[in-house]
């Protein structure tokens, strides 16, 4: 007849002051739910749900414990590849030797794998293992349960758990957790440091809630930093088993928290890392448990803190959505990490226009700005050459013109950059500067940690999508980064690299233009700030060097000068001079009572190049005939930037030479744009395959 252990002998463990009595599995398992783990603190059965229990189908099975709230187990494995006792030995040559105790072990007398048990004071965070000893484990209040005596060990024959007193000797009594020695303070600090126990709020949530929960998340392949995650809990399992599964369960459903894609392919890695790590030590119903338990509770803290975004602000590694493309072509699969194939049809289509700048507009000439949407810039000089000056300007008017702008300052303070100078300065008013969604000042103190709450102040700056996004400056944004940069030679161009993408991109992937504010010295005018191509080749807009012509100050006209000393759209070269200077920029503070400032374009007018804007209809057709026949097969958008002048006006002369039969376009296939060629006065369509 089998023993019907956890029936028989529950009670004499309450009696003994060991209320967290479980009945577990004869394969280790645990039987009932909601009295383990942190999601559960503090939580252990009552008489009566333990008598259920034991007349309800589980008096028959093992009986496990749940350590009190000032009990801690070492457990010690040390048999076939696990070398426990060595590692232990080796801690308490650092720490000091552990007192003998009572333990329990299902191995016998004479082997050292077994649990001590120690009294501890109350309330600290204790690792789910000896920190160095993989073969050790710490059975804690929120962390595992220990199988005892009558308990059978499913893997050793005809082996039953026993109580062994401190002189190493089989007791048949059960100690009380009175009875224990205390765990000597070195260990105490050597485990915990001290740290207080970090308690979490949750939420009551079902299964089918927990499943919900993680579908709503975004889904897909792991983005750059789930994917990252998932690596730190690989070597993080390894020797660590449960303690680093939780952590990395706990982390990947942070992230999905934040708005990072994959938490599905995350947890199932995570879970496999675990099961290769413990699987000769736990059977497969055990890991799944410990598994789940972790991911539940992992989910439930989540979604009591509230705190959810709907999509990944990682940057570049997701590809664009849908509602985030700027210019830049846009991924087939957002999925995809970049790698399905860019979709043609918009630039290719008739009414593609190439990005021009809309920020930072000059006064004096409308059709003139500065700063791209969606790119990031470099606006670059010697220090206290009034850059951040003419940037607040340049915000001001941004600001006053209804745009939204984020101030990301890495080396000044509020009463400067927003009392100073916006508000006195520049006339913007309180209320707009007061508007959160409309300009926000940010000091940042640190780089935002995923799974804190900075991660997702930062995931949700990222994905407002501001109009204009400030950072001032680059040299110690990089310093708050981590990334101080000494040459080439110590790797600064992953560094710049680095930098980019984690700071940079979030905000140009969702539309913003980004201005990176520099500081170079006097010696170095006419280079780039940030030093070699590697690091200019990062900005996506255009950078621009400041020259002072007359120095700013109270009472005076104080003039600059900005030179494009790159420009990758391309939209900039016919405003600029010889000399590629663009625009000045100037502050006028003559008259205390009215402050002019602004930006003016170098040129009144825009250079009309070799195809700009013949002057009739007949010199339009002239110079179409030409160009056709020259690059036959082009698109109306390129047929009417040749013509120049009103667009409307071009559009409606192509309309009509092709109804007139001077003009043959091609069918568009697939959302591209239609072929336009010439045809002359024999009839023959100029330059089209079917003529070759």
């Amino acid at each position: 007849m089998t023993t019907r252990i956890f029936e028989t002998n529950y009670q004499d463990y309450r009696n003994a002051n060991w209320l967290g009595t479980l009945p577990v599995s004869r394969n280790k398992g645990l039987l009932v739910s909601g009295f383990t783990g942190k999601i559960h603190r503090g939580i252990y059965p009552s008489n009566d749900q333990v008598t259920a229990w034991a007349a309800n189908g589980m008096g028959g099975q093992n009986i496990g414990l749940r350590m009190p709230v000032n009990v801690i187990g070492i457990d010690v494995d040390d048999y076939e590849e696990k070398n426990g006792a060595a590692e232990l030995s080796a801690k308490e040559a650092l720490w000091g030797v552990l007192p003998a105790s009572y333990s329990s072990t299902a191995r016998g007398p004479q082997q050292p794998s077994r649990i001590r048990f120690y009294r501890v004071p109350e309330g600290l965070e204790w690792p789910g293992q000896v920190p160095g000893c993989p073969s050790v484990d710490v059975i804690s209040p929120n962390y595992r349960y220990a199988i005892v005596a009558p308990s059978t060990h499913p893997k050793i024959s005809e082996s039953v758990y026993r109580w062994y007193a401190p002189d190493g000797q089989p007791s048949e009594n059960i100690p009380s957790p009175e009875d224990l020695p205390e765990l000597p303070e070195a260990w105490v600090i050597g485990l915990t440091g001290g740290a207080a126990e970090v308690i979490y709020a949750s939420s009551e949530m079902t299964a089918a809630e927990v499943d919900g929960w993680l579908d709503s998340r975004p889904q897909g392949p792991m983005c750059r930093e789930m994917a990252a995650q998932v690596e730190r809990t690989r070597s993080e399992v390894v020797g660590n088993g449960h303690a680093g599964m939780t952590k990395g369960v706990y982390s990947a459903v942070s992230l999905a928290a934040e708005g990072h894609s994959g938490v599905s392919d995350a947890l199932d890695a995570i879970e496999q890392f675990f099961d290769d790590e413990v699987f000769d030590r736990r059977d497969s119903s055990s890991v799944t448990g410990e598994f789940v338990r972790s991911r539940d509770g992992a989910v439930k803290k989540a979604e009591a803190k509230g705190e959810l975004t709907s999509s990944c602000a990682c940057g570049w590694s997701l590809g664009k959505s849908a509602a985030t493309v700027d210019s830049e072509s846009p991924s087939l699969n957002s999925d995809d990490f970049g790698w399905g194939g860019v979709d043609l049809s918009a630039v290719l289509s008739e009414d593609y226009e190439p990005l021009k700048p809309t920020l930072f507009t000059a006064v004096n000439f409308a059709d003139m700005s500065l700063l791209y949407p969606g790119k990031s810039h470099s606006i670059f000089g010697p220090s206290g050459d009034g850059k951040t000056l003419m940037i607040t300007a340049g915000i001001a008017q941004e600001l006053k013109a209804g745009r939204s702008v984020l101030f990301l300052d890495f080396e000044d303070a509020e009463d400067v950059v927003v009392k100073d100078r916006l508000s006195d300065t520049f006339g913007v008013p309180d209320e707009i500067l007061l508007d959160q969604s409309k300009f926000l000042y940010v000091r940042p103190e640190a780089k935002p940690a995923f799974g804190t709450p900075s991660a997702r102040a930062f995931a949700t700056l990222a994905l407002k999508g501001w109009d204009l996004v400030v950072i001032d400056a680059v040299t110690e944004a990089m310093s708050v980064w981590g990334l101080r940069l000494g040459g080439d030679s110590d790797g600064g161009a992953g560094k710049i690299a680095e930098f980019n993408k984690d700071l940079v991109k979030p905000f140009t992937n969702n539309g913003s233009a980004v201005i990176l504010v520099d500081h170079t010295k006097k010696e170095d005018s006419g280079g780039f700030a940030l030093g070699s191509q590697h690091k200019r080749s990062i900005l996506t807009g255009a950078a621009y060097e400041v020259f002072t012509t007359t120095p700013y100050g109270k009472g005076v006209k104080g003039v600059a000068k900005l030179k494009v000393c790159k420009d990758r759209p391309a939209s900039l070269a016919k405003f600029t001079d010889k000399d590629k200077f663009i625009a000045t920029f100037t502050l006028d503070s003559r008259d205390p009572n009215i402050i002019k400032f602004g930006f003016e374009s170098i040129k009144a007018a825009p250079t009309i190049d070799f195809y700009m804007i013949p002057d009739t209809d007949e010199a339009k057709e002239a110079k179409l005939k030409e160009f056709l026949t020259n690059y036959p097969g082009c698109s109306k958008n390129r047929l009417i930037e040749t013509l120049g002048g009103n667009r409307n006006a071009s559009g409606k002369l192509l309309d009509e030479l092709k109804s007139a039969g001077l003009l043959h376009v091609t069918s568009a296939k697939s959302g591209l744009a239609g072929k336009w060629y010439w045809i002359d006065e024999a009839g023959t369509i100029i330059g089209h395959p079917d003529n070759q």
